[in-house]
């Protein structure tokens, strides 16, 4: 009961989300800064995204943050019909984008 509340609430389990194995270890640096983030606001940066078979699409620090910090539930974007190939060219897309206008 508790787990469809808190799907309604836009929370998944955070041992219910599924890493793709083309996700690579993070650099330290990056996961310290993250982590730095946290003990300074107890917020985290970035938001976990999956879609809604709980297949991570972003977020792959934040996940392991919460996963380190024993987050029972963590607060996610879940994008319905998008599969991390697709969400992959949509990103680059968009920072192509981004980056020409500079």
């Amino acid at each position: 009961m508790l787990d469809w509340i808190m799907k309604l609430l836009g929370y998944e389990r955070v041992e219910n989300i599924k890493v793709p194995v083309q996700f690579k270890v993070p650099c330290v640096e990056k996961i310290r800064c993250k982590d730095i983030f946290w003990h300074t606001t107890r917020k985290y940066q970035d938001v976990i995204v999956i879609n809604e078979e709980n297949i991570l699409l972003d977020g792959y620090i934040t996940l392991i943050l919460a996963r380190w910090n024993g987050d029972k539930y963590a607060k996610v974007l879940r994008l319905k019909k998008m599969s991390l190939e697709k969400y992959q060219d949509m990103y680059k897309s968009y920072r192509r984008k981004n980056i020409n206008r500079r």
